[in-house]
């Protein structure tokens, strides 16, 4: 944030900036300050359940995975309180992300805010908690892309708009190199999808990564690496 204040008022703030700022949380140890706590606890009792649906292990490796990580017999009370602590970090963590997008909207140029996460959390479902699986509350994360215009200018990107097409976090790279508009990513893995956030995108492109694959890999030291492979609504 101060370097944010710092740049606004410098003669060098005109210049290309890509500025990256890490929070740990929301994340294992699930604690969170009473006050967030106690509002968390009453807009999810009012609005969600706070116990998902009992889950019997399907296969070999979720009762591994179960045993491994001591949660057989886990209660009902504990797995509430992780699930409440876990919405508070959350809101905890919005206020400090709002405080550094407060800052940017103070910037001379457009600038563009790209909230991602690098992984999920299970969060109880499945009996299951943290990421250490390829279910989709582990692998599905959140991807928030806007653009800041200064005084109020015109935006052609979209707004307030979900793009429900499968995207993997190795495509963010080719797209904020599109969004710079600088030279590409030699050998790069994933694929830019800048077109499909303005408003005058083709649903060509929005095909073209319906049909392609979105993989991923996970190897966590007790079992063997475990893979998975998106395809639009399929998943393997």
């Amino acid at each position: 944030i101060s370097f944010l204040k710092k740049r606004r008022v410098s003669a060098s703030n005109n210049m290309p900036l890509f500025l990256t700022v890490g929070l740990a949380g929301p994340h294992s140890p699930y604690r969170a300050p009473k006050e967030y706590y106690n509002q968390a606890y009453a807009r999810m009792k009012a609005s969600d359940s706070l116990v998902p649906i009992e889950h019997v292990p399907i296969n070999k490796w979720d009762k591994k995975y179960l045993e491994f990580e001591n949660l057989i017999g886990i209660t009902e009370e504990q797995i509430i309180r992780s699930r409440v602590s876990y919405a508070a970090m959350i809101d905890y963590m919005d206020e400090q992300i709002g405080q550094v997008i407060t800052e940017a909207k103070k910037l001379q140029s457009p600038t563009i805010l790209i909230y991602i996460s690098d992984h999920g959390d299970m969060m109880g479902e499945k009996r299951m908690f943290a990421k250490k699986c390829l279910y989709e509350p582990s692998v599905k994360v959140p991807m928030l892309i806007t653009q800041i215009s200064p005084n109020n200018q015109n935006s052609k990107m979209r707004k307030g708009e979900k793009i429900d097409v499968p995207i993997s976090l190795l495509d963010l790279g080719p797209t904020i190199i599109a969004l710079a508009e600088s030279y590409k990513l030699p050998n790069a893995v994933g694929q830019s999808f800048c077109e499909m956030l303005y408003k005058n995108s083709s649903n060509e492109k929005l095909h073209q990564f319906h049909v392609r694959p979105v993989v991923s890999e996970l190897h966590i030291g007790w079992t063997r690496p475990i893979r998975m492979l998106r395809m639009n609504n399929y998943k393997l």
